[in-house]
């Protein structure tokens, strides 16, 4: 039986990047050459947004999109590592954890976007300063709850030591290897 609680932060991940690929299906469907003003701020304006990432269109930067993956990819495995680092030696975390979810959700729907939409389809028009999308406030949202989790739990964090982060990957690799060697034999035995 699937136990809700072990696989909750994993569900909650898959729901925000199917929320924020659905939606942009359903524009992309219905409302691509549409424009409507939800306030005199805020407006629903379809574009793809061929620059990649807010940096690239902000700064005039020109990273191509295999740049894009490539960094987004070492920032995914990286955020992955502190995630279950943070959840093997930390229980009461939620604010860091809801943080960390929609970090990773919004770098997974950046590579979704880069992949499926070989750009990203934003949709949310605040007026005079940028057009975004689900994904941008996933990792708006979660850098605000990350800086104010940093300034609240700022004791832990110094305690943090990069010795036994890498240790935690080390021990995480070795389990990991050792998993599959013990597979491998019993597959291997079972096939005799």
């Amino acid at each position: 039986m699937l136990h809700f609680y072990k696989y909750k932060n994993l569900i909650l991940i898959i729901t925000f990047i199917l929320l924020d690929q659905i939606i942009k299906i359903l524009i992309n469907t219905y409302w691509i050459d549409n424009y409507y003003d939800i306030s005199n701020k805020i407006a629903i304006k379809p574009m793809l947004n061929k620059d990649y990432s807010y940096v690239n269109s902000t700064f005039g930067i020109d990273m191509s999109i295999q740049t894009h993956i490539i960094l987004i990819s070492l920032v995914l495995l990286i955020l992955i590592i502190i995630y279950k680092y943070i959840l093997a030696n930390n229980t009461k975390l939620r604010l860091l954890v809801l943080g960390l979810n929609l970090l990773i959700a919004g770098c997974i729907c950046s590579l979704s976007d880069k992949f499926l939409w070989a750009g990203s389809l934003d949709y949310i028009c605040v007026k005079g300063l940028l057009v975004l999308d689900l994904k941008d406030i996933y990792l708006i949202v979660a850098e605000i709850i990350l800086i104010i989790w940093i300034i609240i739990k700022r004791d832990l964090v110094f305690r943090l030591n990069i010795r036994d982060i890498i240790r935690f990957v080390g021990d995480e690799w070795a389990n990991y290897r050792m998993k599959n060697v013990i597979k491998h034999r019993k597959i291997k035995s079972n096939g005799k």
